[in-house]
C-alpha cells in the first residue's frame, strides 16, 4: 500500500484528537481506549507499508496487471494458486466427462476464468460454458 495522504491525514487526525482530549468523559477511559486503538491502527498501517516495500509488491502488482492485459493465460494461472488448482481439477473432470459448476464471490475472477475458457486456452475452445452472475437476466438463468 503506497504511502499517501490518507495515511498522513489519519495520523494527523489521531494526533489532534489525542492533544485535544476529544471524547473524554469524566470518570471514563474513552480517550485512552480511542488513543490506543488509533495508535494500533497507525502501527498496523506502518507495518503493511513496510511489508509492501520490503517485498516490492508495487512491482509485482504491475507485473500481474501487464500479464492480465497480454492474455498470457499460462502466466495468469501461474500467479494464482486457486486458478492452478481449478484448471487441474477441470482437466480431470473433463477427461471423466463430468459437468462442473463454479461459484465465486468475485465477478472479476469469473471474468478471468471465462476469458481463459473463451480464448481456447483451456479445452481447445471445445468447452461449453454459461456464466450466471448478478447481472444475468432472471429469464436467462432458467
Amino acid at each position: 500500500m503506497p504511502e499517501g495522504s490518507a495515511d498522513e491525514d489519519f495520523e494527523e487526525s489521531a494526533a489532534k484528537s489525542k492533544r485535544s482530549g476529544k471524547g473524554k468523559k469524566k470518570g471514563s477511559s474513552t480517550v485512552d481506549d480511542e488513543e490506543t486503538k488509533a495508535a494500533e491502527i497507525v502501527k498496523a498501517k506502518q507495518h503493511v507499508n513496510s511489508l509492501f516495500h520490503q517485498f516490492n509488491l508495487a512491482e509485482k502488482l504491475n507485473e500481474i496487471e501487464e500479464v492480465e492485459k497480454s492474455d498470457n493465460f499460462a502466466k495468469i494461472i501461474e500467479f494464482s494458486s486457486k486458478l492452478t488448482f481449478l484448471f487441474k481439477l477441470l482437466e480431470n473432470f473433463r477427461k471423466e466427462g463430468k459437468r462442473v459448476l463454479i461459484f465465486s464471490m468475485s465477478k472479476k475472477m469469473l471474468s478471468v476464468i471465462e476469458n481463459i475458457i473463451q480464448k481456447g486456452y483451456f479445452g481447445d475452445g471445445k468447452v461449453k460454458h454459461m456464466r450466471i452472475d448478478g447481472d444475468t437476466e432472471i429469464a436467462l438463468r432458467e
